[in-house]
This record gives structure tokens, sequence and C-alpha cells, in this order.
């Protein structure tokens, strides 16, 4: 880890449960139904979405309580009864002794990365990369949305920074100090 590198880049949340996971059909129904839901249900980027999909959009949704309680969360009736569908039972089987927030307090993500919501916050884009990819592409990205772990964001605006990591000379650096298993991380 860079210490430069404190408050500005970050990984992305760490949700642990594919039952938070939405298709794009399953967030547009939800958020017709009750536009209170665009609280919680948002797009969902991943490295993938960064590096195959033409306009670098997210693909899918994911519910996100935060850190909402468990009442205030249960107020978003429709995205709660999925949760509590698809992601309650996985979770309480696990080991509360070793695990006691995916357990006691399952309707959240396991690390929603605050740090990151909050250096990003107010800005109008912020600048990502997969966190293992052998394309070292970095990218803008926009909007209000949950990264996905295999992310890393920057949260910046600048155009001079994204050109001093996209560059000749920041992709021989990081080839030479950052690992190569499963491809180059930055």
């Amino acid at each position: 880890r860079l210490r430069e590198n404190a408050g500005l880049a970050f990984q992305g949340s760490i949700v642990l449960g594919m039952g938070f996971v939405l298709r794009e059909e399953e967030a547009r129904a939800l958020l017709a139904r009750d536009p209170r839901n665009a609280e919680v249900v948002l797009p969902y980027q991943s490295g993938e979405d960064l590096t195959q999909r033409p306009d670098q959009s997210p693909g899918r949704w994911v519910i996100q309580f935060d850190e909402r309680t468990e009442a205030e969360a249960r107020g978003y009736t429709d995205a709660w009864a999925i949760v509590e569908r698809r992601v309650r039972p996985e979770r309480l089987s696990k080991d509360a002794a070793r695990y006691p927030r995916m357990v006691e307090e399952w309707w959240k993500h396991w690390n929603n990365r605050r740090e990151l919501a909050r250096g990003t916050a107010g800005l109008p884009r912020g600048l990502a990369t997969a966190r293992v990819s052998p394309t070292q592409a970095f990218a803008f990205v926009s909007g209000r949305r949950v990264y996905h772990e295999k992310l890393v964001v920057f949260a910046t605006a600048d155009a001079g920074v994204f050109a001093v990591l996209q560059s000749a000379a920041h992709q021989a650096w990081s080839r030479r100090y950052t690992s190569t298993r499963g491809g180059l991380a930055t």
C-alpha cells in the first residue's frame, strides 16, 4: 500500500452475498414500484463493466441498506423482502461468534466502504480501475453507485491524475512493483 494514496484510493465494497445483487429489470421494477427505493437500490459497478462494456456502465444493481438499523431498512418493504428471502438464510447459517456482523446485521454488506463514500462525496466523478486486470485501464465513473470489491476507486475528478495513471511511466512502475498473479494489480 502506498501511504500517499491514503484518503485517495479505495477498494470497492465487499457485499458478500449475491442475494443483494439485482438484474437491471428487477431494479427498474423496484424503482417504478416505489421511488423511495432509489435510496437503497443502486447501480453496481464492477471491473468487468469497466473493461468489457463499451460505455463502462454498470450491468447490475445492488440493494444497499448502508448502516441503517433493521427498523429503518424494513421501511423499504420491497427491497427488504428480497434481501430477507435471498440473503438472510445464508447469513444466519454462519458462525455468529466468528462473523458477528454477518449474522447479527445480516441485511448489511460485509464492508460497504464508508471511507470511499466520504472520499467521493461531492465529486462530479471519480476514477476507477479493476484491481486485477491485464489491461491497466483507468476510466472516469460518475453517479451515485456501489463499487465492486475488485475495483479501486480514486477520489478525484482531476484529468491530470487520470493522465499520470494511464501513462506508460505509471504502467512500467506498476508492472515492476505489483503482483502479477492472475493479471496486473494497480
